[in-house]
C-alpha cells in the first residue's frame, strides 16, 4: 500500500466541442454487464463498454492526458465504467511498475442532491476522495487502493477510465 497518496485532481478538462464529442459517444455505448469479486466472497455488477474503437478517446484525449501529465505512456486500455444505485466497486490496485490510472467523470449530477459516485483512494496514512464533478479528472499511479462507489440517484454515472504504462 501506497505510504503518502500523491494525485493529480483537475476540473474542466474538455473543452466544450469535446465535451460535446466524449457525451455524444458515452451516450451511444452498448454496455456490457459484468461481476467483479467482493472480498467477502459475494460479488458486484456494474457497467463497462470499451472505447479503443474510439479514435476520440484512443487518440485525442490520450494525447491531451500526456500533455496534461507530462509523461509519455503505452494505452494498455481505454474504457467507459457504468455504475448504477447499489453497485459500489471494491478496493484495488495494480502492483505492476509504471502503471498509471486516468479517471474523466462524465455525468451530469443535479448540484443539490449529495452526488455518490465518488472514488476513494487509501493509503497507509491517509484516505482521499474524488467527487465525480461533470468534465473533471483524477491522476494517480496504479499501485494507489481505489475505488468507485455508486451515484446515490437514479443514474449512471459514468468515469472513463485509462490504464496506461509510463514509458521511460
Amino acid at each position: 500500500m501506497s505510504e503518502c497518496i500523491d494525485i493529480i485532481f483537475s476540473k474542466s478538462f474538455l473543452d466544450s466541442n469535446d465535451l460535446k464529442t466524449a457525451i455524444d459517444i458515452v451516450n451511444n455505448l452498448c454496455w456490457k454487464y459484468v461481476r467483479e469479486p467482493k472480498t467477502d466472497g459475494k460479488s458486484v455488477g456494474h457497467f463497462i463498454s470499451d472505447l479503443s474503437e474510439y479514435s476520440f478517446f484512443k487518440e485525442k484525449v490520450f494525447d491531451f492526458i500526456q500533455k496534461f501529465t507530462g509523461k509519455k505512456f503505452n494505452l494498455e486500455r481505454v474504457y467507459a465504467d457504468g455504475r448504477t444505485f447499489g453497485q459500489d466497486g471494491n478496493f484495488k490496485k495494480d502492483e505492476r511498475n509504471n502503471r498509471y490510472t486516468f479517471l474523466m467523470f462524465l455525468t451530469e449530477y443535479k448540484m443539490n442532491v449529495r452526488l455518490g459516485g465518488q472514488t476513494f483512494f487509501k493509503g497507509k496514512r491517509d484516505t482521499k476522495c474524488a467527487d465525480p464533478f461533470y468534465n473533471s479528472v483524477a491522476f494517480f499511479k496504479s499501485d494507489v487502493l481505489n475505488k468507485r462507489a455508486a451515484p446515490r440517484q437514479n443514474l449512471m454515472g459514468i468515469t472513463v477510465v485509462y490504464e496506461l504504462e509510463e514509458i521511460v
